[in-house]
């Protein structure tokens, strides 16, 4: 929230008259706004810019499972103390993303494969609906951006170099799927389906498996060219299968689970 949005401050621009007997009358209440509400403003700031640090050691890197995060590094990164850090751990962890351990440190979460497969299970049901409702209400600029973003991931596959297929696809994709759920046009339904995003990230990080990503792109590609296709032709059903088809390739071509794809029923 904006330090203009608080109630106090709505209050004094409420009162404001530009006169210099008004301005010395609100100082004293501004001054003791600011040095009251700022110091939270810029807390809750180091906090985000903190997660958003380590959810990208989290799904840029190879992380492997039980790997230790470095607090300190991100604290020399971000310039700030280590309570942000902290807290911006805690956060994290309640998502599943890291494992605190009391006076030890945090790490990255070992999951069994089981659990792996129950998660992009669930992960392909939620982000497949998602995707339906995308294909209600897409605008045709949205549809613009997807598409070009898209093409962004055709042209990854003339590169020779692995590493530069993986690396482009993994952000290209994360944006794709990020165009998508702003296409819903709904907060909580971008908010809820981009945690689950994070944690498919990190699963495909620790497992080990993204190296593969860098081979398949032309079926990823293709992935990519039906759900378009769908939300084009504003055909929710369509849409919701392909998307579900493209997430269960996260869990299929990995030897920690075999998930095998099953349409759902129902429009």
């Amino acid at each position: 929230m904006s330090p203009l949005d608080h109630p106090d401050a709505q209050a004094l621009l409420a009162d404001a008259v530009l006169t210099p007997e008004a301005v010395r009358g609100c100082r004293d209440r501004l001054t003791r706004f600011l040095e009251r509400y700022l110091p939270r403003f810029y807390r809750a700031e180091q906090r985000a810019n903190a997660a958003l640090v380590i959810r990208g050691l989290l799904s840029g890197l190879q992380r492997k499972t039980c790997e230790p995060i470095a607090v300190e590094a991100v604290k020399t990164e971000l310039g700030v103390s280590k309570q942000p850090v902290m807290e911006a751990l805690r956060r994290l962890s309640a998502d599943g993303l890291v494992e605190i351990r009391p006076q030890v440190g945090c790490r990255v979460p070992t999951y069994t494969s089981e659990e792996v497969a129950d998660f992009f299970m669930i992960f392909a049901g939620v982000d497949s609906e998602a995707t339906a409702i995308a294909a209600r209400r897409a605008t045709a600029e949205q549809l613009a951006e997807l598409v070009a973003i898209n093409d962004e991931i055709g042209a990854l596959r003339d590169s020779s170099d692995a590493s530069e297929r993986l690396h482009g696809y993994r952000m290209l994709n994360r944006q794709f799927h990020g165009v998508i759920l702003t296409m819903t046009h709904s907060t909580m339904v971008d908010r809820t389906v981009s945690r689950l995003w994070d944690m498919s990230d990190m699963l495909i990080n620790s497992t080990g498996i993204s190296h593969t990503m860098a081979d398949e792109l032309s079926a990823r590609h293709a992935d990519h060219e039906e759900m378009i296709a769908a939300i084009r032709r504003g055909d929710p059903r369509a849409a919701r299968r392909h998307a579900r088809t493209h997430i269960l390739r996260n869990a299929s071509v990995s030897d920690i689970t075999s998930v095998r794809v099953a349409e759902p029923g129902g429009a």
